[in-house]
Parts: structure tokens; C-alpha cells; sequence
């Protein structure tokens, strides 16, 4: 790094976080400002409609064979 070998490997952690730093590191440039613009917002209670737990009785309406948790991913396999 810098024409000299480095051997300790906190000064090389250190001398790449530094690299990546510089290049990941955002760029300030004046952005568009959304004053007084509205946005659409969901509900409280379409909200917490979104987000509770399915019920057997819906799934089973719609023709779910079964529903795995594969971490945080849910795969549903339609009966057909």
C-alpha cells in the first residue's frame, strides 16, 4: 500500500476501510427539496392489516398446499 508492504493486519484493515471510505463516500451536491409536497400514506389500520400473520382459514382459501419460513423469507406452493 503506498509502495510499502504491510504485515499487521490492523494497519491493512485499517488502510482498506480508508480505501473504501473514499470511494463509497457520497458526494454532497445540492439535492431537490419536496416542501410542501404530500405523499400518500397508509392507515393505521391498513397498516396493521399489512403486517399481522396469516390465518389458516385464508390460506387455505386460496388454495395453499403449504407455507415454509425460510428465515424471514415465506414461500407459499400453490395447490394446482
Amino acid at each position: 500500500m503506498n509502495e510499502e508492504w504491510v504485515k499487521k493486519p490492523c494497519r491493512v484493515k485499517a488502510k482498506v476501510k480508508k480505501y473504501f471510505e473514499g470511494r463509497f463516500q457520497e458526494q454532497i451536491y445540492g439535492r431537490p427539496k419536496l416542501n410542501g409536497v404530500e405523499f400518500s400514506s397508509l392507515s393505521n389500520e391498513d397498516n396493521a392489516m399489512l403486517i399481522q400473520d396469516f390465518e389458516v382459514e385464508e390460506i387455505k382459501r386460496f388454495g395453499i398446499v403449504k407455507v415454509l419460513n425460510l428465515r424471514t423469507r415465506w414461500l407459499f406452493i400453490p395447490l394446482q
